[in-house]
């Protein structure tokens, strides 16, 4: 079933995914107080992932459209490296990988980043990334639409992706 980027993991969408567990923070790898899950599948021509989180407190959330304020509040992110692209230590000079986040108003961020990740360049990054998300009582969702022709193609057999599933919480922590 095709999955159509609305922030809402639509029943039948994500029945044929994986579902992974999201276990650490990306703020040193603390592990996550709430739970929180990443769907994942892929199309012809993207690579498709869906998230849950649980809140049972209020969310924080700052930005609108492609804004690094995304990284100021609640939000789940991914790191890719694949196959052909990645040829260093990560964030190491030579080191290519790939960032994508979106935060529950649907503000997001997307770089190509290369050694330590830290050059405005790697933010004005043009790409095709697709995301949306959608709060509702105690939980927010968001999906994201990667095309593999922003990430140098689509997987081949054999041929292993190394990604990085995050969720940042800044409230979990204060608020128990």
């Amino acid at each position: 079933v095709p999955v159509s980027v609305d922030g809402q993991l639509g029943d039948g969408e994500w029945a044929d995914a994986s579902r992974v567990p999201i276990v650490k923070k990306l703020d040193g790898g603390r592990m996550v107080s709430i739970p929180a899950w990443c769907s994942l599948k892929y199309s012809a021509t993207s690579l498709l992932l869906g998230f849950e989180v649980e809140t049972p407190h209020e969310v924080s959330c700052r930005g609108t459209g492609r804004d690094l304020a995304v990284f100021d509040g609640d939000e789940v992110e991914v790191i890719l490296r694949p196959p052909g692209v990645a040829r260093g230590a990560y964030q190491t000079p030579g080191d290519v990988y790939y960032q994508f986040a979106v935060n529950p108003a649907g503000a997001y961020a997307a770089r190509r980043a290369t050694g330590s990740g830290r050059s405005p360049e790697d933010w004005a990054w043009q790409t095709g990334y697709a995301c949306a998300a959608s709060r509702e009582p105690g939980r927010w969702t968001a999906e994201m639409q990667i095309p593999f022709s922003d990430l140098g193609g689509a997987p081949q057999d054999g041929q292993p992706w190394l990604a990085q599933l995050g969720l940042h919480r800044p409230l979990a922590e204060t608020l128990g």
